[in-house]
C-alpha cells in the first residue's frame, strides 16, 4: 500500500505504486520518524516537545506530549505514567470533508536486544480500522544501501 525511503535527507513516499509529493513538513515528519527511537532526538530535529496534560487512555494514566515541528506541523503523542512507554499517537490530517484526527495505539511491547518495541500497532482512520502485528523484528541486520536509495 505505502512504501517510505529515506537515506537520512532526503525523503520518497510511494504510495499504491506511484510516487507522491513530498512538502517540507511531510520531509521533516518522515526523517523524524525513521530514527530507532524518535524521542531520542528531539534536539537534533528540532522538535520542541511540550507537556500538555495528564488524561487517561484506555484506563492508563498517560502524559500527553505535543510535537511542533520547524515547519509547524504538530502531533500529540501519550506516554503511559508507570511505564514510560509510548502507548498513542494523534495526527490531525487535512480530508475534504476538514481535518481529522488519526490516533495510533501502540501495545504488546517487548524487548528486542534490549529496546522494548510494540509489537501491535493499531491505526484509525475515518471508518477504516488497521491491526499491524509484528511477527518479526531485527535490529542492526545487515541491509544492502541500494534499500535506502531515494529515487
Amino acid at each position: 500500500m505505502q512504501k517510505s525511503v529515506t537515506d537520512g535527507k532526503e525523503v520518497a513516499e510511494i504510495q499504491m505504486g506511484q510516487k507522491a509529493p513530498v512538502d517540507q513538513a511531510a520531509k521533516e515528519k518522515s526523517l523524524f520518524d525513521a530514527y530507532l527511537v524518535p524521542e531520542a532526538m528531539l534536539a537534533t530535529a528540532k522538535v520542541k516537545a511540550t507537556l500538555k496534560a495528564i488524561e487517561t487512555v484506555d484506563g492508563k494514566e498517560a502524559y500527553v506530549v505535543e510535537y511542533s515541528f520547524p515547519a509547524g506541523e504538530k502531533l500529540t503523542n501519550y506516554f503511559d505514567r508507570q511505564s514510560g512507554l509510548k502507548i498513542q499517537t494523534v495526527e490531525m490530517v487535512k480530508t475534504p470533508q476538514g481535518d481529522m484526527a488519526v490516533p495510533t495505539r501502540y501495545q504488546d511491547y517487548k524487548e528486542v536486544s534490549g529496546v522494548k518495541f510494540p509489537h501491535t500497532v493499531m491505526l484509525s482512520q475515518g471508518p477504516m480500522n488497521f491491526n499491524f502485528q509484528v511477527s518479526s523484528l531485527e535490529v542492526n541486520p545487515t541491509l544492502d544501501d541500494s534499500l535506502f536509495k531515494v529515487q
